[in-house]
């Protein structure tokens, strides 16, 4: 399938200065606020609404007894999660919701985030977390925001850390559905399989393809077999020639990783299309100037 019919100098002519002001611009709070709160936690999402942002990004595993929980750890351990008699690591897979609602993942330190609060808060269960969200959102009558899902799952670890895809789409698109947000809604994952059954069961939920590997655009778009509205790189591997040829595909470009205010600040001038940042606060000042 030929999603770019054009060379890339014969289809974009692009100045060399980009005025990102000009066009839709999405500052996405990767797992929240995950820079000042624990990320994947219902405090760290109310936090990152409190800064303004218009999107959050969570991820999702699915516990043993068949519900979305979100978290961005296969495996539970010692060193992330602290649980009063479980002191051995453990597949998020083997342990209902309720047990793993008994880990406290905001009491460990973490030299990265090293300003970061240390509060008690616990694996939330992906229902309750957006409820919770849209509850801030009505009492607080501040805009509805955009949610950014990533499904964590790989063909190596079926039936290990995860089941098959299909199962956890079902659910989450059914819960989308009950929700009444699928326009608001748009699915990540680096494994192509969960993203083309939401693409089967609900086009109105839009597709981010998470792209971690070396390949081309257009070798990761046929392998995904339609376009995405999204295309996510790390953003040490964005250049101007891979965004204008994704651009000029018909997707936007929002790059992963940056959390220097020097790096989203390069990134935002380059002329991407969002950022999906531990620091929304910080990428939220630049299209405030």
């Amino acid at each position: 399938m030929q999603i770019f019919k054009q060379t890339f100098a014969n289809r974009y002519s692009t100045p060399a200065t980009v005025e990102p002001q000009q066009k839709l611009f999405t500052v996405i709070g990767r797992q929240g606020c995950r820079s000042i709160v624990p990320g994947n936690t219902t405090p760290s999402f109310i936090q990152a609404l409190k800064t303004g942002v218009e999107a959050v990004e969570l991820d999702i595993m699915m516990s043993a007894d068949g519900q979305l929980i979100v978290t961005d750890h296969a495996v539970i351990t010692p060193l992330n999660y602290y649980h009063p008699e479980i002191k051995y690591d453990v597949p998020v897979y083997q342990l209902t919701a309720d047990e793993l609602s008994k880990f406290d993942c905001g009491k460990r330190f973490n030299s990265r985030y090293p300003y970061r609060k240390m509060i008690s808060t616990s694996i939330p269960v992906l229902k309750d977390v957006i409820g919770r969200m849209e509850k801030y959102i009505l009492w607080n009558h501040i805009k509805p925001v955009q949610y950014f899902i990533d499904i964590k799952t790989s063909p190596e670890t079926d039936g290990i850390y995860h089941p098959k895809p299909e199962e956890m789409v079902i659910q989450l698109v059914d819960l989308i559905r009950t929700l009444n947000i699928s326009r608001r809604c748009t699915v990540i994952s680096s494994d192509v399989r969960p993203l083309q059954h939401v693409q089967r069961l609900n086009q109105k939920i839009n597709i981010a393809l998470k792209v971690e590997n070396e390949e081309s655009v257009q070798d990761n778009v046929d392998a995904l077999g339609f376009t995405p509205s999204i295309y996510m790189l790390h953003f040490h591997k964005v250049t101007r020639e891979n965004m204008y040829t994704i651009q000029a595909g018909g997707m936007r470009m929002i790059p992963f990783g940056a959390n220097d205010l020097l790096d989203l600040n390069e990134l935002y001038a380059m002329g991407v299309d969002g950022l999906l940042t531990d620091n929304p606060d910080h990428a939220l000042k630049l299209i405030e100037k």
